[in-house]
């Protein structure tokens, strides 16, 4: 918790820093949110960084050795892998499920969920000696 604290300490004086400048900035965005589609909301670029900086320190906390935009990234490559890869995720969200559902489907892959714990059993894949990759 202390290297929280420093890093939180360090943040507020550049929130410092910056409100001094009397610089405004606005954040728009559209599309959906978690809370269903957004109206051109608005937003001052502070809140946005207060947002984000919880987030992190929120991620940093956890224990997990992913995020949780990493997390479904990660599945492809450690089912083509040799041997048992273990993660621990923050969430098991729709993108790990497809991701999941791919490996096994495609790569014929076992994939087990443990709650937020993620183990694949990677098939070792290996390139053909009679492919040649290098032009």
């Amino acid at each position: 918790m202390r290297l929280l604290c420093q890093h939180h300490q360090e943040l507020d004086r550049i929130t410092a820093a910056w409100r001094r400048t009397g610089a405004l900035c606005r954040y728009r965005w559209s599309g959906t949110t978690r809370d269903g589609p957004s109206r051109g909301l608005e937003e001052k670029g502070e809140s946005i960084g207060k947002h984000v900086t919880k987030q992190l320190f929120e991620e940093l906390a956890s224990g997990t050795t992913l995020d949780r935009v990493a997390a479904d990234q990660v599945i492809p490559f450690a089912a083509l892998a040799e041997g048992e890869s273990q993660f621990i995720i923050p969430a098991v969200s729709d993108h790990v499920l497809a991701s999941v559902w791919l490996a096994e489907t495609l790569l014929a892959t076992q994939v087990r969920i443990d709650g937020q714990r993620l183990v694949i059993h990677g098939i070792g894949f290996r390139q053909s000696p009679n492919v040649d990759c290098q032009g």
